[in-house]
C-alpha cells in the first residue's frame, strides 16, 4: 500500500498495470492483492459491491474488496486501498483487514 497512489479513474484495472504504474483504484489494489495472495497459495477473489452512504463522503458508490480463504477461518475480507498512519505508520498492511466497520453498508456480489 505504501508503494502505491489511489489514482481515479484508472490507468490499469489488472495487477501488473498497477504495480508498473505504481498507482490505481480500488479496483486495481484488489487485482493486485489478489495476484499476491494467489501467487503464495492463498485462494481469493476480487468482490465487487455497493457502499450506502460510504465514510468518506457520505455518497452511494461501487467499491472492489477482496475475499481470501485460509483453512479453518474460511473466508475474510481485507480491503486493499484503506490504510491508517494511525494504525500503521508504514503504510505496510491494509487497515480493513479481516474487520469491516461499515459491512451492514456494504452490498457484494461474486461473480
Amino acid at each position: 500500500m505504501a508503494a502505491l497512489a489511489y489514482h481515479y479513474p484508472p490507468d490499469y484495472a489488472d495487477a501488473v498495470g498497477v504495480l508498473a504504474a505504481g498507482r490505481g483504484d480500488c479496483g486495481g489494489y484488489s487485482a493486485l492483492l489478489v495476484a499476491a495472495l494467489r501467487q503464495v497459495g492463498i485462494p481469493a477473489r476480487r468482490i465487487l459491491g455497493f457502499w450506502t452512504g460510504d465514510s468518506w463522503s457520505g455518497d452511494s458508490q461501487w467499491h472492489v474488496r477482496v475475499e481470501f480463504h485460509l483453512p479453518g477461518t474460511e473466508w475474510l475480507v481485507a480491503d486493499p486501498c484503506i490504510g491508517s498512519t494511525d494504525f500503521d505508520p508504514t503504510g505496510t498492511y491494509a487497515y480493513e483487514f479481516g474487520f469491516l466497520p461499515d459491512a451492514d453498508q456494504f452490498f457484494a456480489m461474486d461473480v
